[in-house]
Parts: C-alpha cells; structure tokens; sequence
C-alpha cells in the first residue's frame, strides 16, 4: 500500500525534489537500526507526547509502533529496489514503442512498466516476511511485548539450548515456507521464465 505509490511517484518525477526527498528518507530507513527507531518512537510518542503508553499490548494501538518499527527498513528497501526497477524497464524497446504510438509516460508507467516490475518485487515481499518475523526478536524486547522474539532473547540468555533450537528451526521454516511461496507464485505469473532455465 506504501511501497507501490511511493515507487511510482519517485519514479514519475525522477530527478525532482520529490524524488530527491523520498530518496533520502528510504536511504534514512534502510540506515537507521530498529532497535534505535523503536527507542525514539517510545521517547518521543509514550514519554514526551504521551499518546501512547510505554508498556501496552493487547489492543491496536499497541501494534502501531511496533509496526512502524519492523516496517520501516522493509518498506524503504521496498521503494528503492521498485523505483530502480520501473526506471530499468523504462528503457526498454516496449516502451519507446509505445511512446512512438502517443501514449503518454504516465499511462506506460501504469499500465506496463508497473507490471513487468512486480515480479521481483513478489520474491522480495516474501523474503522480508521472513526478514520481518527474525526482526521482531528486537522489537519485542524494545516494546517489552510477550511473543517469539522476547522468548528466544530469554532462552540465549539463560543457555537455553533446546528452546534456542526450537526458535531457530520455526524461524528456518517460515523462510524456507516464504521463499516457497515466492517461487510457486513466480512459476504461475511468468511460467516461461522457468521453462527456459529448463531447457539450458
């Protein structure tokens, strides 16, 4: 809902203010560790501006900075990796065809270059399921919130080798499950991709 919007606009307006400004705050997301974006959600939303509380869960206003938190990094790579796909298949041959044609940029960006650039940007969904899920170990701990993550932290730190085991190999699974996924789901929209890895 974010990174495709913000995407397109970058891309649309490449080389502008705009671009330059989203490009920064992604460089910024990607940059700042999660640990630290989740202090600084705390000190300035549940201590400073108290709208939230410190120690909450059990309702939605307790997901929202947690959220932010996990989400950040995830939606910044998102964008930059979509922005500089739809620049690279703006190059493409399609697209010079379809300009000669009198469709506008805009169109072609929505109609074509959108769709030919989301297949890898399904790959990248999936595994950051996965990247996101490894995260919450950290965000858990900052949110003192019950959960996989807290209890893993917990276990590490009292040598708690089979609960260290048993966290590690969920968190195996639901990587190797997403990556599945993924595959499974690029196999049905580009069929003939994987056909010619067959055949060489």
């Amino acid at each position: 809902m974010i990174t495709i919007p913000l995407s397109l606009v970058s891309a649309y307006k490449k080389d502008t203010l705009i671009d330059k400004s989203i490009q920064v705050i992604t460089i910024l997301g990607i940059s700042v560790p999660s640990f630290w974006l989740g202090y600084v959600l705390l000190s300035i939303f549940a201590i400073k501006l108290p709208i939230f509380k410190v120690i909450e869960y059990g309702n939605f206003r307790s997901l929202i900075l947690p959220s932010i938190t996990l989400a950040a990094p995830v939606i910044s790579s998102s964008v930059k990796i979509l922005r500089t796909t739809l620049l690279e298949n703006s190059e493409q041959e399609y697209v010079t065809y379809a300009r000669a044609r009198g469709l506008s940029y805009k169109r072609i960006l929505y109609a074509h270059i959108l769709k030919n650039s989301l297949p890898p940007m399904i790959t990248l969904f999936f595994q950051n399921i996965g990247m996101m899920i490894a995260g919450s170990v950290i965000v858990e701990n900052v949110f003192s919130w019950p959960g996989l993550g807290s209890y893993f932290m917990s276990a590490i730190v009292n040598r708690d080798t089979p609960a260290i085991t048993g966290c590690m190999l969920i968190l195996g699974i639901i990587f190797v499950i997403s990556n599945y996924v993924s595959e499974s789901i690029n196999h049905f929209l580009n069929p003939h991709i994987f056909t010619v890895k067959e055949d060489n």
